[in-house]
């Protein structure tokens, strides 16, 4: 979400994503996808940036591969908040590469 979408969202308001994730490995990773350009995203990464977009995790949930998805998938809700934005990210030994 950029910054200046986030700022006219009151607080309290609420973002629902859905993403293809991973778990592992490093932090984003671009996949083959038959629409066009896509990346699978770690959620604490996705977060951290949400965060410094001036929003806060609420939740996340991950659902595994099967025959109908070939990757992780991450659902995550987040609410605006007003409070400070830390300066340091979120950490979960990922690789960014």
């Amino acid at each position: 979400m950029r910054a200046d979408r986030a700022e006219r969202m009151p607080e309290g308001g609420v973002v629902m994503l859905a993403f293809q994730a991973m778990d592992r490995g490093r932090a984003v990773v671009s996949f083959d996808h038959a629409v066009g350009p896509a990346w699978r995203w770690h959620p604490e990464v996705m977060a951290d940036h949400l965060l410094r977009a001036g929003f806060r995790e609420v939740w996340h949930t991950m659902s595994r591969p099967d025959e109908g998805h070939r990757f992780p998938e991450c659902h995550l809700l987040a609410v605006r908040s007003l409070e400070p934005i830390p300066q340091d990210p979120v950490s979960c030994g990922c690789r960014v590469e």
